[in-house]
């Protein structure tokens, strides 16, 4: 009897099993939601032909185009052609992208022949033993190549330091092509009538030293120490701040000097700008943002610490020619005052290795945008 209640029993469960595909035949197929129609995608289609370098057969060209790739296609700014299609066409057409070749003419291949909006291309040469000279030149199809907007000239000490010097294409690259979405033109007119807040800039006033500038140290046992001098220029007008970097120096802990502190409580975007000249030591201009904390449980008194900082590397195009740098910086991570936003910063002027001199002049740090109200 057990065994007859249980064949019954599984019949029964399996009616409606065998029924599920049947209804499923009846149900209705569900629609795919419609695609919304977004704005039309802005991002820049760019080409990165090789870059020519005769010394090695386009061995190092091809790199310096390679790793330039990723560092445009990682900021989702940019549809960067694959290097399979670039490859393809190139090869079928035997198109070679010269550095002196007209820009117009690289532009229209790149227009025609993939739809881009701009070119990028270069070339390499041997500099010393083992040093690279990376130039690259870019250029917009809406402009037809008429002027390249990007002719940049990066040194390295040898092949392992490429990425420095795409770094430095990629970042003007950038900034021609595009610029940053907060900064339209009331930010630009703002920059064109803003005070200046790095006082005492162009290094006129002083007496000792320059004023709002920290003082020359006297000490033979400072690191600084001969190093740092507030000079004529040496155009013949006005003043300026001079390093003077010998070999030992140079190749340890570098020289540097700082400005007094600037309040950046209520600024949301700022901007620097430098002038200077180099016989050859590499130049870095650090913007340091610090905040207040007050003492911990085993401290006496507070401290201000370093929380933030905005680098701006300088590559000279060449040695011993004054030239302008800029870099746009954003001193808080959101639009209300967190756990470690600065209130104050301080520029610093830094030079290292090898060893040579530099002049700094012209120091211009203004607000461009405010910060939002809570």
């Amino acid at each position: 009897m057990n065994g007859r209640r249980r064949q019954a029993c599984l019949a029964v469960m399996a009616v409606p099993l065998l029924a599920l595909p049947l209804l499923a035949r009846e149900l209705p197929i569900p629609k795919r939601p419609p695609v919304p129609e977004g704005p039309e995608d802005r991002r820049l289609v760019v080409v990165i032909f090789d870059f020519v370098s005769a010394h090695d057969g386009n061995r190092v060209g091809r790199f310096v185009a390679k790793n330039l790739w990723p560092k445009l296609d990682r900021t989702k700014r940019c549809v960067v052609i694959s290097r399979g299609d670039l490859e393809a066409v190139v090869s079928e057409a035997k198109f070679v992208a010269g550095f002196d070749d007209r820009p117009a003419d690289i532009v229209k291949f790149a227009a025609e022949k993939f739809g881009a909006s701009h070119a990028i291309w270069g070339k390499v040469e041997r500099v010393g033993r083992e040093g690279l000279k990376v130039s690259a030149r870019a250029a917009a199809a809406a402009d037809k190549g008429k002027k390249p907007g990007v002719d940049a000239c990066v040194q390295v000490k040898n092949q392992y330091e490429v990425q420095v010097a795409t770094t430095e294409i990629a970042r003007r690259f950038l900034q021609m092509a595009k610029p940053a979405p907060d900064v339209g033109p009331a930010e630009e007119r703002r920059w064109r009538t803003a005070p200046n807040l790095a006082k005492n800039g162009g290094f006129e006033h002083g007496e000792t030293h320059p004023a709002f500038w920290e003082a020359i140290s006297k000490d033979p046992k400072h690191p600084q120490h001969c190093c740092v001098s507030w000079v004529k220029h040496p155009g013949g007008k006005g003043r300026c701040i001079k390093f003077t970097i010998p070999k030992d120096i140079a190749a340890t802990y570098g020289v540097a000097y700082y400005g007094d502190p600037i309040s950046i409580r209520d600024g949301q975007i700022y901007r620097i700008q430098i002038r200077l000249r180099s016989s050859g030591s590499a130049v870095k201009i650090f913007v340091k943002h610090y905040r207040f904390f007050p003492p911990g449980p085993n401290e006496k008194k507070g401290q201000w610490r370093e929380t933030r900082r905005a680098p701006m590397n300088c590559y000279f195009d060449k040695k011993n020619t004054w030239q302008t740098f800029t870099r746009d910086f954003r001193p808080h991570r959101d639009d209300h005052e967190g756990q470690f936003d600065p209130t104050i910063t301080r520029v610093e002027l830094y030079a290292y290795w090898p060893k040579g001199v530099v002049y700094f002049d012209d120091v211009v740090l203004k607000k461009l945008k405010d910060r939002p109200k809570k």
